[in-house]
């Protein structure tokens, strides 16, 4: 039987728990369309997605492909950034 962890929900939508997840986010990031794009209202963006998940309407996106060709061709997917925050919120979350 799982071990069952309590309040793990609320941990994940602190807002410190948001804000650090954020931070890991835009680490190797600060150069693409897409962290531009959010950083641009970041407390708006935070706060919506912290809702959205508390809601229980968060949805991810689909991926992003595209195609790398050195040393060799390889399609890649990606996540768009708010989704990447999203999945370090809920890293960021030590189950004890």
């Amino acid at each position: 039987m799982p071990k069952r962890c309590g309040n793990l929900f609320d941990r994940v939508i602190d807002p410190a728990n948001m804000a650090e997840a954020y931070r890991k986010t835009c680490l190797g990031k600060r150069d693409t369309f897409s962290f531009l794009e959010f950083k641009e209202y970041a407390e708006l963006n935070l706060t919506r997605l912290r809702e959205q998940i508390a809601d229980g309407c968060y949805i991810q996106s689909p991926f992003r492909e595209f195609w790398v060709f050195e040393p060799k061709p390889r399609l890649i997917t990606a996540l768009t950034f708010a989704d990447r925050v999203a999945q370090h919120a809920l890293m960021n979350v030590p189950i004890s």
